[in-house]
C-alpha cells in the first residue's frame, strides 16, 4: 500500500496492545521524525488477501490451497455481511408497515 500522502509504501506491523494484540496494522514507510506522516490504518481482509496472493513471485506461484482457503475466508465475512443486511432490509419493511398502518389507524 502507498502512502496517501504520496511519501512512499507503507510498512505492516503487528499490534502488541492488549486490547488489539495480533491485529495488523499499516504505517508510513518514513517515521515522522525522517519526514513521514501519521498514517495509519488496520489492515482490512482485503488487504489481507491481496498481501497473501501478491508475494512478489508473480500469479505462477501462488498456493492453491492458500488461495482456497483465503477464498473460503472472503466467502464467509461476505455471507455473514448478506446475513445483517438481509435482517436489516427486513426490520425496515416491518418498520416502514408498522407506520403505514399507524397512518390508516390516524386517518
Amino acid at each position: 500500500m502507498m502512502c496517501p500522502y504520496d511519501i512512499g509504501l507503507c510498512r505492516v506491523f503487528t499490534s502488541k496492545k492488549p486490547s488489539s494484540q495480533g491485529k495488523r496494522f499499516w504505517v508510513c514507510a518514513k517515521t515522522q521524525d525522517a519526514g513521514g506522516c501519521k498514517f495509519f490504518s488496520w489492515v482490512t481482509l482485503v488487504d489481507s488477501v491481496t498481501m497473501k496472493v501478491d508475494d512478489g513471485s508473480g500469479p505462477s506461484r501462488i498456493n492453491e490451497r492458500s488461495s482456497i482457503d483465503t477464498l473460503d475466508e472472503i466467502v464467509a465475512v461476505v455471507q455473514s455481511e448478506k446475513d445483517i443486511l438481509d435482517r436489516m432490509f427486513e426490520f425496515c419493511d416491518k418498520l416502514l408497515k408498522r407506520i403505514k398502518d399507524l397512518r390508516i389507524k390516524n386517518s
